[in-house]
Formats: structure tokens, sequence, C-alpha cells
């Protein structure tokens, strides 16, 4: 990559392909730009639902949110296949 010149300032661009994962892939930090883009690309969700899941685990870390998220989209597919609920 090596050194580039973006709006007039010198930017090493080897430190900026470095902030795309997060420091600490155990845990999620939604205060992050960086790492809020990481966790819902691999994860294939939106902010919201990424933000809601880390409130309803009452946690960051990563593999209790994975599964959280899991079990959701596991319930919303569940519901959807199942047609409307007719009484």
């Amino acid at each position: 990559m090596g050194i580039r010149r973006v709006l007039g300032k010198v930017v090493d661009m080897s430190e900026s392909k470095t902030r795309l994962i997060p420091a600490d892939k155990t845990r999620v930090n939604v205060y992050e730009r960086h790492e809020l883009n990481y966790w819902t690309q691999k994860w294939r969700c939106t902010e919201a639902e990424l933000r809601a899941a880390v409130e309803a685990t009452n946690s960051i870390m990563a593999d209790k949110i994975e599964t959280h998220l899991m079990q959701s989209d596991r319930r919303v597919r569940a519901q959807s296949a199942a047609g409307p609920n007719l009484l």
C-alpha cells in the first residue's frame, strides 16, 4: 500500500488497513464505526439489529451476540414460513 496523499495530508495506508478489523475479535464495540461495519458484514445484520443484540444479551462478547442473532434469525424465518396467524 505505502504512503499516499489524501486531502493534502500524508496517510500511511498500512495503518488504515488495520482499522478495518477489530483489535479484539472476542468483543464487540458498537462505539467504533469500523467495528460496527466489521460485525454487521460478518453477521449480515443491520446496525440496529447488532445494537439490539448487544442490549438483549447485556454483553459485548462476540460469541454470545452471534448466538443471539442466529436464534433471532431462526425465529423470524420460522414465523414467516408458517404464514399468517389466522384465528
